[in-house]
């Protein structure tokens, strides 16, 4: 393409190159069926890299049908196009397609190559894969462990392939809330594709990314940050600012990944996700409408793909359920996280920190209702599971901390609300930065427990500090911001000032 007689004073595209090349590949390579293939898998993967799906699709298609014409369906080149056929239904969220392709290479490959072989290990790591979005961590399990213990038998320690096999069984660990342990797999991860790869390369920003992750799950803020950082910083250098892969922060950011995603459709999880990232960054700015806007069709997209009990459509719902909240439509909120739980219940027996997640946001709401005998048993069953199942300093420990904490101010119990926000306040000025809004919210709780004990000279700072910390982050008129003004109201009620109550009463109206 850079000779000039071929390009002809016109700057061709990296899909124009292909095109002519897959074009050339059926037309000059026609009497050479198995080398034809191999350069049509070879397109198709570069597509598959510019998330150019459908062009993909007819360029391994195209490779299997000479494959199946030349070689028959019993061979070992074959079960080669099962396999890229099969992890590209995978991206393109056709799941049960991904897994009878992935199923029928395995079989192909063991008959071919012998049960312990880099061919099956691939095919069983592939298997898992589509297994894992599809839900089922048991099998997931038994097929990740079968292919690392293949791998880590032939290949080197270093080998990018085992760095594969690790990178799944780190996303299984994260889904099972092993945050440690995924950590430590992922930590590998990174080392392999730094020594093999180096730092420019995409499988070294994934690699980045997915530490980020599990650092964040694990409430490792500062260290998810940078790491999310390095991961961007490497896709918006190799990639083009169109591409569906390069992602970014806050909400302006994330409505650009939405409309570039947009413009280059693919499976529904690649709209989903970044959908539901937005609709809570929308509910944080108590942009509620919109919130349920996006969430709604993020669920509606994963239904295209997805089981109704799949643990996956969880995430929209709860969030539609927070937003439904903010709007005052509890009905509705209760109906979704009502959902949300009996999905996660059932996907994780009970015992992951999602299940708590939505015992404390269904509990919330009951207690903001004055729901108080229904809000008890899901506040502290949460916080319990919580205590056990996250580290001591985990945020949202400090969540569950507040949620009940509120319900004891709502049942006139200040006395036992302070402790609990001392310790979730503690928490947060750990992990987060200074003027979060969770900060904020935290300490202004505390200010209204330690207003009802009487203790105003203490609260005072701490309820002022909040209100300019939420009027800064969400603005005057955020429902947040005016119900902390409406904390110091009562407070200087309670001391007979009576300018400064009424300033703050017209601050909460």
């Amino acid at each position: 393409a850079n000779d000039p007689n071929e390009a002809r004073g016109v700057e061709m595209t990296a899909g124009q190159i292909l095109a002519r090349g897959r074009d050339k590949v059926r037309d000059e390579l026609a009497s050479e069926p198995e080398v034809q293939a191999a350069v049509l898998d070879a397109i198709g993967r570069v597509y598959r890299s510019l998330a150019e799906y459908d062009s993909a699709q007819a360029s391994l298609e195209a490779a299997r049908e000479i494959r199946e014409q030349s070689l028959g369906t019993d061979h070992p080149d074959y079960a080669r196009s099962l396999t890229l056929l099969g992890e590209l239904a995978r991206r393109r969220g056709d799941l049960d397609e991904a897994i009878r392709l992935n199923t029928e290479a395995l079989a192909l490959n063991v008959r071919h190559h012998g049960a312990w072989s880099e061919e099956v290990a691939l095919s069983l790591s592939n298997l898992g894969v589509a297994r894992h979005d599809a839900g089922d961590n048991e099998a997931t399990d038994s097929l990740y462990r079968q292919s690392l213990a293949i791998r880590e038998d032939l290949l080197e320690p270093d080998d990018p392939a085992l760095a594969t096999t690790l990178n799944n069984i780190g996303s299984l660990l994260n889904d099972e809330a092993e945050y440690d342990s995924a950590a430590a797999v992922y930590g590998r991860v990174l080392e392999i594709r730094l020594a093999k790869l180096g730092e420019d390369h995409l499988e070294t920003a994934i690699a980045y990314n997915n530490l980020a992750t599990t650092h964040e799950l694990a409430g490792h803020f500062q260290r998810a940050d940078s790491l999310y950082r390095r991961s961007l910083d490497i896709r918006r250098k190799l990639l083009d600012e169109r591409h569906p892969d390069v992602s970014a922060e806050a909400v302006p950011l994330y409505e650009e990944i939405i409309a570039i995603r947009r413009e280059s459709p693919q499976e529904a999880f690649a709209l989903a996700i970044p959908l539901n990232n937005v609709g809570q960054a929308y509910v944080r700015l108590e942009r509620y409408e919109d919130a349920v806007v996006a969430f709604r069709e993020s669920y509606e997209l994963l239904l295209t793909e997805l089981d109704d009990d799949h643990p996956t459509l969880t995430y929209p719902l709860s969030g539609m359920a927070a937003a439904l909240s903010g709007m005052g439509d509890v009905e509705a909120a209760e109906a979704a996280y009502r959902t949300a739980l009996d999905i996660r219940v059932k996907a994780y027996d009970g015992a992951h920190p999602s299940v708590a997640f939505t015992m404390d946001q269904l509990g919330t709401l009951y207690a903001e209702e004055g729901r108080s005998a229904e809000a008890e048993p899901l506040l502290e069953d949460a916080l319990a599971l919580r205590r056990e199942l996250l580290e001591p300093d985990h945020p949202e420990i400090a969540n569950s901390l507040q949620g009940l904490a509120l319900l004891r101010l709502n049942q006139g119990r200040p006395e036992d609300a302070e402790p609990l926000l001392r310790e979730g306040l503690e928490i947060r000025l750990a992990k987060m930065e200074p003027g979060s809004v969770e900060i904020a919210t935290i300490r202004a709780a505390l200010g209204r427990s330690l207003t009802q004990l009487d203790r105003v000279d203490e609260a005072e700072p701490l309820l002022t500090e909040a209100y300019e910390a939420l009027e800064a982050a969400l603005g005057a008129e955020a429902a947040t911001t005016r119900r902390s003004a409406g904390f110091l109201r009562d407070l200087y009620e309670r001391q007979g000032d009576e300018e400064r109550a009424a300033r703050y009463a017209a601050l909460a109206r």
